[in-house]
């Protein structure tokens, strides 16, 4: 799987690289008035760079208006919050799975602190129309809400437990057309347009995450990311599983370590900073960190 990792001056050269890797591994770029697009077997974004950000709007269409205003584009930007930079290193991801796409940035925005966001089309359950993906990791940097791991005001990639929709999901469910849902927490079921994941406290994959790896043979789980569309009637329907990448305790695990999963590679990475446990207690207030939430991407 292609994979190419670097040091970055800031925002603008990392969004220059990630459109020069893209386009070297079959993804089209659009010709927007502003920022850039990004097109693969039905996936469109629409990304821009601000002097501390990377910020992303799905679509389902390139056209040469902004990147924020391409053909039924979401209208709500997802902001990946970074710094002006300079970045350690980035790592890209273009990967296939199951017949769909994932593009993947990691970025290491200071020592030992990260970001992610990705542009993806789910592995679908049944048959309905979109599947688009797009997500940021975006971390609430108060002194109060930075060290707790579960806040809602953190976004993570299939959270289950955040308030500020920095994913969305293109889903027409419901007698909805080129419709987009916003990814919100998992106790809000009555709006049609919002999704929800399967990670944090709130999402149903979280006790697998707390089991963490088994103590007999030091093997650890890879985590299905699922994505949820809030129906009728207060229900919810499960949409599909992001390709190529896997939720992750990574308790046992050092930062960028990679292992063989069933005969896949995966290297692993902190949703932002490796805590010394899974939850934030032992660090105090203050210290940045996310504990043992983690995802790895497949390699190979």
């Amino acid at each position: 799987m292609p994979y190419q990792t670097g040091t970055s001056t800031g925002p603008a050269d990392l969004l220059a690289k990630l459109v020069t890797f893209a386009t070297a591994n079959g993804w089209a770029a659009g010709s927007p008035s502003s920022g850039a697009v990004l097109s693969k077997n039905g996936i469109v974004c629409g990304l821009n760079a601000t002097a501390t950000d990377i910020q992303l709007r799905g679509a389902l269409g390139a056209g040469p208006g902004a990147w924020s205003a391409q053909v039924n584009s979401v209208g709500t930007t997802a902001t990946c919050n970074m710094n002006a930079g300079p970045f350690p290193a980035y790592h890209f991801y273009s990967v296939a799975e199951s017949g769909r796409e994932l593009l993947a940035a990691v970025v290491e925005i200071s020592a030992g602190v990260y970001r992610h966001f990705i542009l993806t089309q789910l592995i679908k359950l049944g048959t309905w129309t979109g599947g688009t993906y797009i997500a940021a990791t975006n971390f609430d940097l108060s002194t109060f809400q930075y060290p707790s791991l579960d806040t809602g005001n953190h976004c993570y990639i299939a959270d289950a437990n955040n308030n500020s929709a920095h994913a969305h999901v293109h889903c027409d469910a419901d007698g909805r057309v080129n419709s987009w849902s916003l990814q919100r927490t998992a106790s809000d079921t009555g709006t049609l347009a919002q999704c929800t994941g399967s990670l944090r406290s709130g999402g149903i994959l979280w006790p697998q995450f707390r089991a963490g790896y088994s103590r007999s043979s030091l093997r650890t789980l890879l985590i299905p990311m699922w994505i949820y569309q809030n129906r009728s009637a207060d229900l919810r329907s499960k949409l599909g599983q992001i390709p190529g990448m896997r939720h992750i305790n990574i308790g046992r695990y050092a930062v960028g370590q990679q292992d063989n999963f069933g005969g896949d590679n995966y290297q692993v990475w902190p949703a932002n900073a490796r805590g010394p446990t899974h939850t934030d207690s032992a660090n105090g207030s203050g210290v940045a960190n996310s504990g043992w939430y983690g995802y790895a991407y497949l390699r190979t």
